[in-house]
């Protein structure tokens, strides 16, 4: 979902928000209700509140968008990247649901 979103709008912002926001549900659909839901939820909501700055440059159309073609070429030079908070959350997210 995050890489379809990521790479269809070139807002990395947007795909970690929507992405965040689809999980809980499509969780809830695919195991039903219960305490990974909750939790999921909880998640989700702490990723809304880390991205609020975002969503008001998204809102007022002054997000910018994501270059893919520059990042590949320079990670051909540096191999070593950090992941993200917000990735390694979704990551957490998708071995729970998995395990």
């Amino acid at each position: 979902i995050f890489a379809a979103i990521a790479f269809g709008t070139k807002f990395i912002s947007l795909a970690a928000i929507m992405t965040a926001l689809m999980y809980p549900l499509l969780l809830n659909t695919i195991r039903g209700p219960g305490l990974h839901f909750l939790i999921a939820l909880l998640i989700a909501a702490l990723i809304w509140l880390r991205h609020k700055d975002s969503i008001k440059r998204l809102w007022n159309k002054q997000e910018e968008k994501f270059d893919f073609g520059t990042v590949f070429k320079s990670n051909r030079r540096r191999r070593k990247e950090a992941l993200s908070p917000d990735i390694c959350f979704l990551l957490f997210q998708e071995i729970l649901v998995f395990s």
